[in-house]
């Protein structure tokens, strides 16, 4: 399974970049020739994209192995672990077929678009008279580069019993180890910083902590003059 992986990866990868890479490139000139040298090179606009024609549907697998395609999960992720478990591979075996079914016709129509311009009848692109079956192959390729992923899917989650997209490798290397190694490394930051951090002194009120007596032992503090001299 390793091998195939990694097989199909390069493949994936060789495909996508190079077609992105050619598109941006003839974008970037086009810009230029327009507007520095107020001039456009007239088979731009086609290899480009024809170029994005094909990385998309070799997206469209490197998606599938990454589980990016868009699917409605309500009902499946509230249901109970077997049932559940059957659905998920219900479905994996639906998206197969599904493949299998484009791969197959897709191969057989570029067979006979390859015939017709053999003939001298098929279709060829307008300014860089490319036949369109170079085009038009990478529908059966991408389906069947992504039926390819969904089998490797469909074992990774027949041999295990969670999600396969939940423990499968995410891209950026967010893999299931991941958030494990975060949480470690914040526990260890943390532990780190309040081992180090200083005590802090108890703060002064400028107010002198003394014991002041009710009643003070000098009573004529408190006598009134006026009462003293009637007294008398």
């Amino acid at each position: 399974m390793y091998v195939f992986n990694r097989g199909l990866s390069f493949i994936e990868a060789l495909i996508a970049s190079s077609t992105l890479a050619v598109a941006s490139v003839i974008v970037f000139a086009n810009v230029v020739m327009r507007y520095v040298f107020h001039d456009a090179l007239p088979w731009a606009e086609e290899v480009v994209r024809y170029s994005l024609i094909w990385s998309s549907f070799i997206g469209a697998s490197i998606a599938m192995r990454y589980g990016l395609h868009i699917g409605v999960e309500v009902v499946v992720d509230n249901l109970p672990p077997r049932p559940r478990r059957i659905m998920i591979i219900t479905g994996f075996f639906f998206v197969l077929l599904y493949c299998a079914l484009i791969a197959v016709y897709g191969a057989d129509f570029i067979y006979e678009a390859y015939q017709r311009w053999a003939e001298g009848t098929g279709r060829v692109a307008s300014t860089t008279k490319v036949p369109f079956f170079y085009i038009q192959a990478s529908v059966p390729v991408g389906v069947t580069l992504m039926g390819l992923r969904q089998l490797q899917v469909l074992i990774m989650f027949w041999r295990g019993n969670d999600h396969p997209f939940q423990r499968h490798e995410q891209p950026g290397g967010e893999d299931e180890h991941y958030h494990e190694a975060l949480d470690h490394e914040g526990d260890v930051l943390q532990s780190e910083a309040s081992a180090t951090a200083p005590v802090e002194a108890p703060e002064e009120t400028g107010v002198l902590d003394e014991r002041v007596d009710e009643k003070p032992s000098d009573s004529s503090l408190f006598d009134d003059p006026s009462r003293k001299e009637e007294g008398e």
